[in-house]
């Protein structure tokens, strides 16, 4: 029975790269939602992964976002 089988997730690969080819972010695309890794975050923003790990405990404590 294939009904039990999970699907594999749909989505799109994508990557940034700037304008002198030193800062790449790769991040990945599923329905609606874009996922990026801490560590991603952080360089994207030029912050420590500290500050995005901060900013992300609040936003689980303040319900935005489920874990």
């Amino acid at each position: 029975m294939t009904d039990n089988i999970p699907q594999a997730p749909h989505g799109e690969f994508v990557l940034f790269t700037s304008a002198d080819g030193k800062t790449r972010v790769e991040c990945r695309l599923e329905s609606d939602t874009l996922c990026l890794s801490q560590a991603a975050m952080a360089e994207l923003y030029d912050k420590d992964v500290r500050t995005v790990n901060e900013h992300l405990v609040n936003i689980y404590n303040e319900g935005e976002l489920a874990q």
